[in-house]
């Protein structure tokens, strides 16, 4: 086993990223990182990197995640009834990560939002909106954002919701997707991989 399939094993990556970095065994761990082109498995090793290396910090992941989403979901709420509630989430957000944060509450297809928020737990959320909402770009573009507000009003208090990003990062993917038609599944997961990778240097 090369020493970075034992890196990718021993952070616990799952089966699928592990055959598909066996085809890369050659390559260096930045090769890898830049050939990847799932924006989830990214996001899941900048967490991990935390971890390890006590970087990046929580306040780069979720300011990362706040890029992505918007970077990938605004253009799709352009002239609808979302795009303010979904600016009014990541401006509260980006206000949060600055200590710059009043509390406030948005209203979104999903019922108002409380920042901080301090009734939902992410991981009862997760499931319930995965098997509610239904597969229209709007709804999965304002889960997304959701999620993602629910993730950054929570990790003072519990740094684990963090490991939740990836989850909201496969929205914002499907949000594209069924956007843009499902035979653009390669480009959008290309793109949001781009926009990871555009945002940090990893010290791999």
């Amino acid at each position: 086993m090369s020493p970075l399939m034992r890196e990718l094993s021993t952070l616990g990556a799952c089966p699928e990223a592990l055959v598909w970095a066996l085809a890369y065994s050659d390559k260096t761990a930045k090769e890898l990182w830049e050939q990847c082109v799932r924006p989830d498995w990214l996001m899941w090793l900048l967490i991990k990197k935390r971890d390890t290396l006590l970087w990046p910090t929580t306040t780069c992941v979720l300011s990362l995640l706040c890029d992505v989403v918007k970077v990938h979901t605004m253009p799709i709420l352009i002239n609808t009834p979302e795009h303010g509630s979904l600016k009014d989430c990541i401006d509260m957000s980006r206000g949060f990560l600055r200590n710059k944060f009043v509390s406030a509450i948005v209203t979104t297809p999903f019922g108002d939002i409380v920042f901080p928020s301090s009734t939902l737990l992410l991981a009862d959320t997760l499931p319930i909106l995965a098997c509610t909402t239904k597969p229209d770009s709007h709804r999965l573009a304002m889960c997304a954002i959701v999620l993602t507000g629910h993730i950054v009003s929570r990790f003072r208090a519990d740094t684990t919701m963090l490991y939740s990003a990836p989850s909201v990062i496969q929205y914002v993917v499907e949000a594209v997707t069924f956007h843009t038609g499902s035979d653009c599944l390669k480009e959008s997961l290309v793109n949001v991989s781009n926009t990871i990778r555009n945002r940090v240097t990893v010290p791999l």
